[in-house]
């Protein structure tokens, strides 16, 4: 998979994905065991698509189809944890420049950060993607437990 900023002959690093240690009522969560579903779900799935529905009476998944999940969680979050929902982060676009802006805000190195979204040139991080976060999420690692109930009740 390549994205649209990526060239063919600059493929990025292998993405790692290790399984998360928790209690069997969360097992869930965990994005090595979600992908092992997925993979089996859409085994018999032919096509050349990244993400194919798994069940021919479920809807086929779009791009403005993943925006919509990505904006629909964060809502779920913010007002499950009973706090406004910052304008900046409405636009499933927006969610890249402030994880981005969060980590390096949090001390993660410019380098490291580059590397993990596969940017090569940190211009494009500080003239596109680079957000004043503020205090606003400073600490957004409070946020990992409102997202996770509002996953368990299925959305």
């Amino acid at each position: 998979f390549l994205a649209k900023t990526q060239l063919p002959e600059k493929r990025p690093p292998p993405l790692i994905l290790r399984p998360l240690s928790l209690e069997q009522s969360e097992s869930h969560l965990c994005p090595v065991r979600a992908l092992d579903v997925y993979l089996n779900r859409t085994d018999d799935v032919e096509s050349n698509r990244l993400l194919v529905r798994w069940a021919s009476n479920k809807p086929e998944i779009y791009p403005q189809t993943i925006s919509s999940w990505i904006r629909r969680i964060i809502k779920d979050a913010y007002t499950f944890a009973q706090k406004p929902l910052p304008p900046m982060t409405r636009l499933a676009h927006e969610v890249r420049a402030i994880s981005a802006s969060c980590a390096y805000q949090n001390n993660m190195s410019l380098s490291e950060l580059l590397q993990a979204v596969g940017w090569t040139n940190p211009t494009t991080f500080s003239a596109f993607y680079l957000r004043d976060v503020g205090g606003q999420f400073s600490g957004t690692g409070g946020y990992g437990r409102p997202v996770r109930k509002v996953c368990r009740k299925g959305g």
